[in-house]
């Protein structure tokens, strides 16, 4: 087998690759088996302070911004989204460690039941969603929100009835008997 050559009818490549530079492997840490799993304590306890310190002193300076900018007839929109967006943040995170609190007691129950020697029994989908129910229920009513919730809810039900209430088509030419 004779080696192989290169033509010499075709012109010369001005650069030429002489080695084949390696691609550069972009990684997301979010999807990567090499940076481990996700541990929400870990993530809190290294990030707490966000959550602590850094938001609600940002809340702070966002209210004075915006109440300024009102004040002058400024453009607000910009700082009403940020704000908006950390208060949304603020509560999420308030209610996240509520119901966190809220498995460590139930999970503190079940070890307690399991050291006097019962069996140990969980709780189903459907009455961990009526005891987290009733502790927003406890929370609206100590704000003093649960009548206006509950009106709202029920008007919201009352919408979603009439949408699938069958209704009767008016006849064009109706004739009388």
């Amino acid at each position: 087998m004779w080696p192989v050559e290169i033509s010499s009818k075709r012109p010369v490549p001005r650069f030429r690759e002489v080695v084949q530079p390696t691609k550069k492997e972009i990684r997301d840490p979010r999807f990567e088996s090499l940076s481990g799993k996700f541990s929400e304590t870990g993530f809190r306890k290294a990030y707490g302070f966000l959550f602590d310190e850094v938001l609600p002193a940002e809340k702070e300076s966002l209210k004075q911004e915006l109440t300024k900018a009102k004040r002058e007839g400024g453009d607000a929109k910009e700082l009403e989204d940020n704000f908006s967006r950390v208060e949304r943040l603020l509560k999420e995170d308030q209610k996240n460690q509520a119901k966190k609190d809220r498995e460590r007691e139930i999970r503190k129950k079940q070890l307690d039941q399991i050291k006097q020697g019962k069996k140990p029994f969980f709780l189903k989908k459907s009455e961990e969603k009526k005891i987290e129910l009733m502790g927003k229920f406890e929370e609206l009513k100590e704000k003093g929100n649960l009548d206006a919730y509950i009106t709202k809810k029920r008007k919201k039900n009352a919408a979603k009835d009439r949408r699938f209430m069958p209704y009767r088509r008016p006849v064009q030419n109706e004739r009388k008997r």
